[in-house]
């Protein structure tokens, strides 16, 4: 008779499973990259939306 509700165990379970961090280095620099990235975009975005802003107005500047 088979158990046609639960999948059958392939392979039995280890105490303790060890990997080697192969990923976490490329993983680090990755976000390393991305996180220097946003100072420029969030400056870029913030120039354009005044610029936005400025053209809504007529080209006035706008108060501080």
């Amino acid at each position: 008779m088979v158990d046609t509700d639960h999948p059958r165990i392939l392979f039995l379970a280890v105490d303790r499973a060890t990997y080697k961090p192969i990923l976490e280095q490329p993983w680090q620099e990755a976000c390393d990259a991305a996180a220097a990235r946003i100072p420029g975009l969030m400056a870029a975005k913030l120039a354009d939306n005044l610029a936005h802003i400025a053209a809504k107005m007529g080209g006035t500047r706008m108060a501080a």
